[in-house]
């Protein structure tokens, strides 16, 4: 069931990227980013900055850093991950929006655990389902008192 539940996330999370990246890119206007009430807090609290994050697609774009790195195992170039684990994906900024959706759903999934840590990072968010191959990790920085996501990590084996 827990396999059926991965394979299903991760055929919508390809359709999602086979549109990221691509050239039908939205045009941006001229008009200056508008601004919003939570980013005029002066030092954000992870978890008020991490529930907006997930709610507001737009305010979650405003927040990514210049460079996210991470694993991607939806790429051709992940073939085993008994030859090395440590695979750098360079995040193209325009893709990281279409794996929202599939996020919020897989943390509403049964027997998903979310958990928060800031050991050896600034601050991470872990997203698993226990005996299974399944999770999301973001992490996190944080620069002139907001929060940014500044690495990714999705592992659907």
């Amino acid at each position: 069931m827990k396999k059926n539940i991965c394979v299903l996330f991760c055929i919508s999370i390809i359709l999602s990227i086979i549109m990221g990246c691509g050239g039908n890119s939205v045009k941006k206007s001229g008009s200056p980013m508008v601004t919003n009430v939570f980013d005029s807090i002066k030092d954000e609290n992870f978890m008020q900055f991490i529930e907006h994050f997930h709610n507001d697609s737009l305010f979650a774009m405003s927040r990514l850093c210049d460079t996210i790195i991470g694993i991607n195992t939806d790429t051709h170039e992940f073939d085993s991950i008994l030859d090395d684990f440590v695979m750098d994906t360079i995040w193209c900024k325009d893709s990281i929006p279409n794996y929202y959706p599939f996020l919020n759903e897989f943390k509403k999934t049964d027997g998903v655990i979310t958990e928060y840590d800031s050991t050896g990072f600034p601050m991470q968010e872990y997203i698993y389902m226990p005996e299974s191959s399944c999770y999301i990790k973001l992490r996190f920085v944080k620069k002139e008192h907001k929060w940014f996501l500044c690495g990714f990590d999705f592992a659907f084996l």
